[in-house]
């Protein structure tokens, strides 16, 4: 099977690129020479004309209704299905069409919620996405400036706040990258406080880094971090304080090294691109 990806996204500057776009165009940068696939942004009537399955990485809604039209199937994702937060149950209505021969997700979570609405359960498949490239040449050791660095996408546990006064903090889910990059170098652990995140970015930036992270097991998180890159806790925004404190100082004593080590065995290209190649072939 050949697949054509329609969307090609390279950015001029790595360093500085910021939001979901980056995922795009680092995985266009180490798919691109992929033997399967092409990077081509044509019509669906010419990918049926040239007998090449179709892959959309966003706003994959349109392209499902034109394979529709000509009579063609196509793959959707990573999550591209996610467009309406406000109102998820419309995200999955276009899983229920035919021409939706593969639908790629990032975590358990949303895998369980695309199998309720697609026709085909079978065909959605996990993935991963693929770092900035910038990211596998970086150190993993700076000298430290704060205590503690919080990942706020929801509430933190306030307590631990002002338990670890030394601390600095990003919010949201988009972020200058420059900035995370500067506070996961020089920060001892990174408390992740995010309940539901069908990206995680963040989270694999922070550790890639070499920074330990104290995450809870809520949305992406319990299948997208890999042993070794942080200690996992009951809940971030309030759980118990004596657990929290408990695993902010394990993971302070945890060998940056070897959390970069972790983190780069977990996320290493050649890994990512075996997860794709057996989730779209076979």
């Amino acid at each position: 099977m050949k697949v054509r990806l329609l969307m090609n996204f390279i950015p001029c500057d790595w360093s500085v690129q910021n939001g979901p776009g980056i995922a795009d165009a680092s995985d266009t940068h180490f798919l691109k020479d992929e033997p399967w696939l092409e990077v081509k942004n044509t019509t669906i009537e010419e990918c049926k004309k040239d007998n090449v399955i179709p892959w959309v990485r966003s706003g994959s809604g349109g392209v499902v209704k034109e394979c529709e039209r000509v009579g063609w199937k196509c793959i959707i994702g990573p999550n591209a299905v996610f467009a309406n937060s406000t109102n998820p149950s419309l995200n999955f209505l276009e899983l229920k069409s035919p021409a939706v021969l593969k639908l790629l997700m990032l975590d358990d979570v949303n895998i369980a919620l695309a199998k309720q609405h697609s026709t085909n359960p079978n065909n959605i498949r996990m993935v991963r996405h693929f770092m900035r490239p910038s990211l596998y040449d970086e150190p993993f050791y700076y000298k430290y400036k704060w205590d503690t660095f919080f990942q706020i996408k929801t509430p933190v546990n306030a307590r631990l706040v002002h338990a670890y006064q030394n601390h600095t903090a990003i919010h949201n889910g988009f972020y200058m990258f420059e900035e995370l990059k500067m506070k996961a170098q020089h920060s001892k652990v990174c408390i992740h406080s995010c309940a539901y995140d069908n990206y995680g970015l963040s989270a694999h930036e922070i550790s890639l880094l070499g920074c330990p992270m104290v995450y809870d097991d809520r949305g992406f998180k319990p299948s997208t971090i890999g042993k070794g890159m942080g200690i996992k806790v009951s809940h971030t925004e309030n759980g118990p304080i004596t657990e929290l404190k408990e695993a902010v100082e394990k993971a302070m004593q945890m060998d940056r090294k070897k959390v970069w080590e972790a983190s780069h065995a977990f996320q290493h290209p050649n890994v990512v691109r075996d997860i794709y190649r057996r989730a779209i072939l076979e």
